[in-house]
């Protein structure tokens, strides 16, 4: 029944261009012209210095970093809102329900997020490289596939930085839309709770390399950074990414069984 919810999930979503476009690939399209332009600012104030030589790896594991910009989450949770929150304009959810349990229905929307979540990373990545390799042709900079600074566990720290973040992203969109019924609310919720998250950690100056590992678990968005390794330039020890990590995966299913119990529960006599 799962494997049913999942075909049916997947397929609506390919056929939802509008939120396709606008989650999931315009991310990555935004990076590159962000990168094109920074290219060409930098072009117009050049260096006279020859331009250090370019790691590729560098650049990919930096391109999964965007995934913490306020911006790439906030088109994110446009494809977010769309699949959580549009059964309940449309009234579909009366013609789903009888055919399948609501527990599946909604995990197999929280699984094909997360493919979706893992494309959106897979076109940063894309976006960053190939924004670098164009810049390197125009400035003539050299490259290397795989330069100093990066190593296999750095970049896998980033992966499931940038892919836990967006999955409490969208956990917590598909939950707020449950809970509302409402598209708008599944994108200006979370990125009011994001705000007010990071407005917080500033004013009590907390960061990566100083964060006590009761307040890394509980802050998602600073577990992120934790992950990725933010802090350990900063004096944070390598053994917080284990708390960071923890965090992540409990905010994900905490939010992702509470949107599957709310949901299950729910009266769907309007729809």
């Amino acid at each position: 029944m799962l494997l049913d919810a999942l075909k049916a999930e997947s397929f609506r979503l390919r056929c939802d261009r509008g939120a396709v476009f606008w989650g999931f690939i315009f991310p990555g399209l935004f990076i590159f012209a962000l990168a094109m332009l920074i290219t060409v600012v930098g072009m117009m104030f050049k260096d006279p210095s020859p331009p250090k030589p370019m790691s590729i790896a560098l650049e990919a594991t930096q391109g999964l970093y965007w995934a913490n910009a306020f911006l790439i989450q906030l088109f994110v949770l446009i494809g977010v809102s769309a699949m959580f929150a549009a059964d309940y304009r449309w009234e579909t959810w009366r013609l789903q329900t009888p055919r399948n349990s609501r527990a599946n229905l909604i995990l197999a929307k929280l699984i094909v997020y997360g493919v979706a979540a893992g494309f959106v990373l897979l076109m940063l990545l894309a976006a960053s490289v190939l924004g670098a390799l164009v810049r390197g042709l125009l400035i003539h900079q050299s490259h290397a596939p795989f330069g100093e600074g990066v190593v296999g566990l750095q970049f896998l720290r980033a992966v499931a930085a940038g892919w836990l973040e967006l999955m409490v992203v969208g956990a917590a969109s598909a939950l707020i839309a449950v809970l509302t019924r409402s598209n708008m609310a599944a994108i200006l919720i979370p990125v009011l709770a994001t705000g007010a998250q990071a407005f917080g950690l500033g004013v009590a100056q907390i960061h990566p390399g100083i964060a006590d590992p009761e307040v890394i678990f509980l802050a998602p968005n600073l577990a992120a950074q934790v992950l990725r390794g933010d802090g350990e330039a900063m004096g944070g020890g390598a053994a917080n990414a284990w708390w960071a990590l923890a965090g992540l995966l409990t905010w994900v299913t905490a939010l992702s069984a509470a949107t599957i119990v709310l949901f299950s529960r729910q009266e769907l006599s309007r729809e």
